[in-house]
Formats: structure tokens, C-alpha cells, sequence
């Protein structure tokens, strides 16, 4: 794995191997970051996701597929806790959480919450457990 550290932020530039950020305790945060996040979710079992900016003026935009590819939710422009809630019989196997510049003001730092699912968010949706 190859990786640039500077400033307070670390990139990760390339892997060969499955890259897990931990959501099992506490948010992860991330600083002007766009692209996809992947995660395993059991059918039958109610989970969340959540995204938040970090000030007023800090917003991400994040929209969530289903397995199929479909989009089940989407907020261009969130600034507070914003998210989709799965109830009831939600599909097996691999969501994608797509992350993206917000519509509205600007993207700095925000946070990406997951609750019922592993607890792992994957950089990849070919490198994953």
C-alpha cells in the first residue's frame, strides 16, 4: 500500500489489498473527499446511514444505491445529520454510498455514520471481506 501523508490529512493513493474505514464506534470523518464507499448490509436488517457537514457554512453531497444499483436516497446539499433509514426487507449484499461535492455552499471536512451494517466501509467494491 502506498500512501501520501501531508499536512493533518493522509491519501491513500493505492492499495492491493481491501481498505476498511471503521464505523463500528464512532463516525469517520473525512476532509474534502469525493467517491464511492461500499458496505455489506443482511436482508431483513434495519440499518442507517448518515452524512453531516462539519460547520454551517461545511456541506457534503452524498446519494445511496441499493445492490441492483438503484438510488434509494440522496441529499446534494447536507449540512446537518441527513440520511437514509432501512427498514424491513432491505436487499442483500453490497450498498454503495457515493460521496460528491454539495450543490451549495462549500465541502470541507464531514462525517460518515453507519449503524446495523458490519461497522466497515470499503474504498472498493472489488476489495472487500
Amino acid at each position: 500500500m502506498r500512501a501520501d501523508v501531508g499536512g493533518h490529512s493522509f491519501m491513500l493513493t493505492e492499495s492491493d489489498v481491501p481498505v476498511g474505514i471503521d464505523v463500528s464506534e464512532k463516525p469517520a470523518s473525512f476532509m474534502a473527499a469525493c467517491g464511492d464507499l461500499y458496505f455489506s448490509v443482511r436482508g431483513g436488517e434495519p440499518f442507517n446511514v448518515m452524512v453531516s457537514g462539519e460547520s454551517t457554512s461545511e456541506r457534503v453531497g452524498a446519494e445511496l444505491f441499493d445492490p441492483s444499483g438503484v438510488s434509494v436516497w440522496c441529499d446534494p446539499k447536507a449540512l446537518w445529520w441527513s440520511g437514509w433509514r432501512g427498514r424491513g426487507s432491505v436487499a442483500s449484499g453490497l450498498w454503495k454510498l457515493r460521496i460528491s461535492r454539495p450543490a451549495k455552499d462549500r465541502m470541507e471536512d464531514f462525517h460518515v455514520d453507519a449503524t446495523g451494517i458490519t461497522g466497515v466501509l470499503f474504498l472498493s467494491s472489488e476489495k472487500h471481506w
